[in-house]
């Protein structure tokens, strides 16, 4: 399986790594959902959501956290896209490398995600409503964080 490269990237252990993902598979958790509350490493934009990974909203659907833990393998690939910001070809980024870029400025509709990935300053909430909004948190790197 190819996995797009992206900023960031370790090639000194991407093969490893590789095989791991793809012989375990179904002992990751990609995503972990509580009410609307929705957390990734990178965040999911509105985007991404309806045209790559194609995952259903509504009452009857499944929860977002579910649809991203249980991906068909078209969703898995899409799971790896790297956009423009992260140095990649796709439009938009998939969970593993969505840039704040992307995920600030569309993010997905009716939850709040909480996400690492993109260094931040300080913790931080973008958002254009209560139920749409987004808390960037990786603030590790300068000891901004909370005990």
């Amino acid at each position: 399986e190819n996995f797009p490269v992206g900023t960031r990237y370790n090639h000194g252990i991407a093969e490893l790594l590789k095989a791991l993902f793809m012989d375990e598979r179904k002992l990751f958790q990609f995503a972990y959902q509580e009410g609307d509350n929705l957390f990734t490493h990178a965040g999911v934009s509105n985007l991404w959501w309806s045209k790559y990974f194609k995952g259903k909203t509504g009452e009857e659907a499944p929860g977002i956290a579910e649809q991203l833990n249980n991906p068909t393998s078209d969703q898995l690939k899409a799971m790896f896209l790297v956009g423009h910001p992260r140095g990649g070809n796709s439009e938009c980024g998939g969970i593993f490398w969505a840039d704040l870029t992307e995920t600030c400025l569309d993010p997905l509709l009716g939850v709040h995600q909480v996400v690492g990935h993109t260094q931040v300053e300080r913790m931080h909430n973008v958002g254009s409503s209560e139920r749409t909004s987004i808390t960037y948190c990786d603030c590790l790197h300068n000891d901004a964080y909370y005990a």
